[in-house]
């Protein structure tokens, strides 16, 4: 809804919303960055926007580790349909990068449930 308020806003009004609400935001982006994404907002605007979470639904399991609750997260699965809601089902140029973060989860899994 909030993005909808903002469609047809121009860049001064668009500029103005941003001096009020930077100093309730905390970032690693640098002034100058959310300036050049806001002068770009217009288009982005026009983006369909889709609502997703992660971890994503049937992709974790509440578990207790070394006494504490926590979720066990199938990161896979989750990389997986980040990729396909990103670039769409059957691109192939980003398995590696699943793998990899899938290997580097699996390991900090098994580190954890050691602990």
């Amino acid at each position: 809804q909030v993005l909808n308020k903002m469609k047809g806003k121009d860049f001064f009004t668009l500029n103005s919303i941003l001096v009020d609400l930077l100093p309730n935001i905390t970032t690693n982006m640098d002034e100058n960055k959310i300036k050049a994404l806001l002068w770009n907002a217009p288009s982005y605007l026009n983006y369909t926007v889709v609502q997703s979470r992660v971890p994503m639904e049937g992709s974790y399991e509440n578990i207790t580790v070394g006494g504490a609750e926590v979720l066990s997260v199938d990161t896979e699965m989750n990389a997986n349909e980040l990729q396909k809601q990103i670039y769409g089902a059957g691109d192939e140029s980003q398995t590696s990068t699943v793998t990899q973060a899938s290997a580097i989860s699996s390991t900090t899994q098994s580190y954890a449930s050691s602990q």
